[in-house]
């Protein structure tokens, strides 16, 4: 029996022809033409043929002997390995995956040679939610809910599958590219997988901004269904403003004082500390030497010194 497939035109210049199975004495092979007996390219010593498609690079046979699959390309070394499975994801036009023993190898069928082998994990799986573009990063995926991500360009795996989250970084804010959430924290990585920041905060950061102004200073965000909660981060200082306000600025040209706004109004943070919890009408850079801010309540203004002192404005 000869597998065939029906293509468009345009489809043509894509697929690789005169290959294809042949039956023998119960068993599989592939030939030039599926002929048992001419042009043989595989012997027919397989109990199946796994026929996939791939846009780049045509058909791409598996074969199952003793109880183990392996890829059939013009590669001896990737003929080489065995799995227990073999897929071809539909989302790509040039992967196929080898499944064993809860590891996976990436081959690139376009050149039939290895991406990378070895990761730890089970499958590579499509996420929309996190891709801005045509970005080289494959994501995986370990048990029900752990993700890593490989780097094509690199061919490797640059985080492991061990975070709960792993999406790209949209905003620009170079050089964070990668943003990764598990167990309470949030870190953030170079395009390449270096890591740069872990914020320990229990909101997961879907994308960081870079303050404009302010070397290595940084809004958090994390998109909710009630809307957007925002923080901050000095990098330089290590000072984290939590990620559960509605608003963030800075009150002056640095990054010392930060007014941050919730349901109950407005507070301040000082240096990575908060000095004012956020119940205040409004909150103001200081035109007084000395203070730090003017706050304003129901009950008056005042004067507000970097110890959190309250001054009357009438003195």
């Amino acid at each position: 029996m000869k597998i065939r497939l029906f293509i468009t035109l345009a489809m043509i210049t894509s697929i690789s022809f005169g290959q294809e199975p042949f039956e023998k004495d119960g068993k599989w092979g592939i030939s030039k033409n599926g002929d048992a007996n001419d042009s043989i390219i595989f012997r027919a010593e397989y109990d199946k043929i796994q026929s996939d498609y791939s846009l780049s690079s045509g058909y791409v046979y598996s074969g199952l002997k003793n109880g183990e699959w392996q890829l059939l390309t013009g590669n001896k070394l990737v003929n080489q390995q065995r799995y227990q499975s073999i897929t071809v994801p539909s989302f790509s036009d040039s992967l196929a995956i080898g499944f064993r023993e809860g590891y996976i190898d990436i081959v690139d069928m376009s050149s039939e040679e290895f991406l990378v082998r070895g990761v730890q994990a089970d499958q590579i799986v499509e996420n929309e939610d996190w891709i801005f573009g045509n970005e080289p990063y494959l994501l995986t995926k370990k048990g029900k809910s752990l993700y890593g991500l490989i780097y094509m360009t690199d061919k490797k795996e640059i985080l492991k599958a061990e975070y709960e989250v792993v999406r790209l970084n949209e905003p620009d804010a170079f050089p964070v590219e990668i943003l990764a959430f598990n167990a309470l924290n949030n870190y953030t990585f170079d395009k390449t997988g270096k890591a740069l920041h872990t914020f320990a905060d229990p909101q997961i950061i879907t994308s960081i901004e870079a303050k404009e102004g302010l070397a290595d200073c940084f809004v958090l965000l994390s998109d909710q269904k009630k809307g957007q909660l925002m923080g901050f981060y000095d990098a330089a200082n290590k000072w984290l403003v939590p990620v559960i306000y509605s608003e963030i600025s800075t009150l002056d040209a640095s990054a010392d004082a930060i007014v941050v706004k919730s349901s109950k109004g407005y507070g301040l943070y000082f240096q990575g500390k908060l000095l004012l919890e956020p119940i205040y009408l409004e909150i103001a850079k200081s035109d007084k030497q000395g203070y730090l801010a003017i706050v304003t309540s129901k009950k008056g203004t005042w004067y507000v010194t970097a110890e959190g002192k309250f001054i009357p404005m009438t003195e």
